[in-house]
């Protein structure tokens, strides 16, 4: 997971950032009782390791903290 936003814009904002590095990127939303919340991932990566030199690479390239989830398509 790259990020989770309130904002829709923001969120395919940083998909397209994503994409045009070379990431397979997506969005997920949820809705709550505070509202919606769109998620930006990148991925799947069937091999853990791959998964984790990839967050390495997307918090170095664009300074965020991101984390690796497992998949759970909806």
């Amino acid at each position: 997971q790259v990020a989770a936003m309130s904002d829709r814009k923001k969120a395919e904002a940083l998909v397209v950032k994503l994409k045009l590095g070379g990431h397979a990127a997506f969005t997920q939303a949820s809705q709550d009782a505070r509202g919606e919340t769109i998620r930006v991932f990148v991925g799947p990566k069937l091999d853990k390791a791959q998964a984790v030199r990839t967050k390495q690479q997307i918090d170095s390239e664009f300074g965020l903290q991101t984390m690796v989830k497992q998949f759970s398509p909806r």
